[in-house]
């Protein structure tokens, strides 16, 4: 679904449940990633929202090419 997202489109919202957020997640992140790949590779809790920086058209997006940027969760619970 993601790689047939229109090339002008610039931003993309995915919502979904578990296992598949943190399937997605760390399918789509790049190595390099540091810190929010950690916290996703722990856990990924209930509303859990990962950012990425995407530098390829959505119909070129491969395996580990996009920057996870950020994994912010609810206040109150741990990664």
């Amino acid at each position: 679904m993601v790689r047939e997202t229109p090339g002008h489109v610039r931003g993309l919202l995915l919502i979904g449940h578990n296992p598949g957020m943190q399937h997605l997640t760390l399918t789509l992140a790049h190595e390099s990633s540091g810190e929010p790949l950690a916290q996703v590779r722990e856990k990924y809790p209930t509303s859990g929202i990962a950012l990425f920086d995407v530098e390829v058209e959505w119909s070129a997006l491969l395996p580990g090419r996009a920057r996870l940027t950020e994994f912010a969760v609810p206040r109150g619970t741990k990664p």
